[in-house]
């Protein structure tokens, strides 16, 4: 671990003691979630390999893509559209997928990202993304064929 993420991971468990004792949820929820106050959340990370490990036009599976808080950060909406990027989220959770399509029809992303419930990977994507459990990738993609995966 770098200085950088130790640095970050302190700040964060000293501001979840103090998020704790106060009782706000909400601060706690950003804190692991919002990439400008937690570089090394999973929004930051799957803004990262949007904007630096898939080339530009790319289409991508997104495996175990649940309710697609990544969806919710503008940053995040503009870096696909600008880079022209084809996003498929797939999860076996319906109520996670269906407030995915909510996130992604909000962000105005219906033209580069869907959602879908399956417990199939199809094998033509060359980039496969799962920022979750790697478990879900084997479980999903244990068949397929493809290029490239990152998983965090």
């Amino acid at each position: 671990m770098n200085i950088f993420m130790e640095k970050s991971l302190g700040h964060i468990v000293d501001c979840f003691r103090h998020c704790d004792a106060n009782g706000d949820n909400q601060k706690i929820y950003s804190l692991l979630f919002d990439p400008f106050l937690n570089p090394i959340s999973t929004t930051a990370g799957y803004l990262h390999i949007l904007e630096r490990s898939l080339p530009e036009g790319s289409t991508v599976a997104d495996v175990g893509v649940g309710a697609g808080i990544y969806f919710t950060e503008l940053r995040v909406a503009e870096v696909i559209r600008r880079r022209n990027l084809r996003i498929r989220g797939i999860d076996v959770d319906a109520a996670a997928i269906a407030v995915c399509r909510e996130r992604i029809a909000a962000a105005g992303l219906s033209a580069h990202v869907t959602a879908e419930v399956t417990n199939e990977c199809a094998a033509s994507y060359k980039f496969i993304v799962s920022l979750g459990d790697d478990r879900a990738l084997r479980s999903y993609c244990a068949a397929a064929t493809h290029d490239s995966s990152y998983s965090h």
